[in-house]
């Protein structure tokens, strides 16, 4: 059928008595997300699976989840930027799986995600970032930001505290990684995690993708920052930050201000062997993905542009011109 997310007025809790009211032509033909009320007992008796890319600790957790729920999970080793038109095919695992509801989380696929719901499937796009030419970040009706996507798949498959510790898990700091996801370290001090609290989360983001990382990459990574950040410029509001090792940074370095500096850090990384930009905490995220693309990240206050998936390749001068000029013209 059509792309279901959870109403804007209830962001926690599952909803256990709430109807389907579902117009055929309401349904957004570029994807995006609209307000959708469901009945709980309708979604959960289809025959589910999710895909998801377990490129970090939040997807990593969200098919954890997705398997203690029932549901089965097909993971992609797609990293961020992953997408459905990329690798498998999954409208033909869909088929041989006889999946009735197709859960999507962060990779989005407008031609595949055609082709899956021509099958008849139910189709479930969780996001929260926009993408170039692609907007699932925001409520349309309030423009307000959507949760993460952790708290979302919370929501849609109707996870309770209960059922969490139930598990083996700890509620805490499950909703820890979907605010970290949401607003990063800042999300969680609004939220009242403790200083204590919040190294426990991060640690059990750690210990979410061991799997993936050996943890003498870890310190690698570690000193690979350490030596960056002793090189950084400062841009106006901006540290200016050109890493060349052969590691992505751009989680590392961030935990690492934040410990450091205790206070959102605006910041531009060129990740230059991995082709990547990203300008981090500023209020120009928005503008520069209306004007470039790319995408937006986080509280939304982040913004990331990947020249290996871009047809428009970009330097860091195009960055800083635009910067430059926007702020002379406010």
């Amino acid at each position: 059928m059509y792309i279901i997310s959870f109403p804007e007025s209830c962001l926690c809790a599952p909803c256990l008595h709430i109807n389907i009211f579902l117009d055929q032509k309401s349904y957004p033909k570029n994807g995006s997300f609209f307000d959708l009320r469901y009945n709980g007992k309708y979604m959960i008796k289809k025959k589910t699976v999710v895909i998801v890319p377990t490129n970090d600790a939040e997807a990593m957790l969200i098919a954890l989840l997705a398997e203690k729920r029932g549901f089965d999970v097909l993971r992609s080793k797609q990293s961020h930027g992953a997408s459905l038109d990329h690798g498998r095919d999954y409208v033909e695992a869909i088929k041989k799986g006889e999946w009735q509801r197709v859960i999507v989380v962060e990779m989005p696929g407008i031609q595949t995600e055609e082709r899956i719901r021509s099958l008849g499937c139910d189709i479930v796009i969780i996001d929260h970032h926009n993408y170039t030419g692609l907007e699932r970040a925001f409520y349309p009706h309030s423009h307000r930001t959507l949760p993460s996507s952790l708290e979302q798949f919370l929501h849609v498959a109707r996870i309770t505290d209960h059922q969490l510790e139930k598990w083996g898990f700890s509620p805490k700091q499950v909703k820890g990684v979907g605010l970290f996801d949401r607003g990063f370290i800042w999300a969680l001090q609004k939220e009242g995690y403790t200083k204590k609290e919040i190294q426990e989360v991060l640690q059990y983001e750690e210990e979410l993708m061991g799997e993936r990382k050996p943890l003498s990459e870890d310190k690698k990574r570690l000193e690979a920052v350490e030596e960056t950040w002793m090189y950084h410029k400062k841009w106006k509001e901006f540290f200016l930050v050109e890493n060349n090792s052969v590691y992505l940074l751009r989680g590392a370095l961030s935990i690492f201000l934040a410990l450091k500096r205790r206070k959102p850090t605006p910041l531009i990384l060129w990740e230059k062997r991995h082709h990547r930009f990203y300008v981090q905490e500023t209020p120009w995220a928005q503008t520069l993905y209306k004007h470039f693309g790319g995408f937006t990240y986080g509280s939304q206050q982040n913004w990331g542009y990947r020249n290996d998936q871009e047809k428009k390749k970009l330097c860091l001068d195009d960055i800083l011109i635009f910067l430059a000029s926007r702020k002379e013209t406010s």
